[in-house]
């Protein structure tokens, strides 16, 4: 866990997410109990400097992304960090490190 964080982008995601699931006790417990030892990074004026400039390159490239995806994937590029995910759609942005822990090796 110590090399695992996630963007307050995220942190909002999974709130909106168990929120929309009232009845889903078990997936609360589980969602808060990871956000209570995760760390969380803050967006903050980096992040939207490198948003800005990323969802222009990729509109100007036809590629239609999800506002908070693009968010999220600025947050990994302005902390350096690489964006765990199977989303596809991640590895059309330049710059970014992303990574599958879903495939099997």
């Amino acid at each position: 866990m110590s090399d695992v964080c996630i963007s307050t982008v995220t942190r909002a995601e999974l709130r909106y997410g168990i929120c929309r699931k009232p009845e889903a006790i078990s997936l609360q417990r589980t969602v808060a109990t990871f956000l209570e030892y995760v760390v969380t990074f803050d967006w903050n004026i980096a992040c939207a400097d490198v948003f800005g400039v990323m969802r222009a390159q990729i509109e100007k490239k036809g590629i239609n992304a999800y506002g908070l995806d693009l968010m999220i994937a600025a947050h990994a590029i302005a902390t350096n960090c690489a964006l765990v995910t199977n989303n596809k759609i991640f590895k059309k942005i330049a710059d970014l490190e992303v990574v599958d822990w879903s495939i099997k090796s």
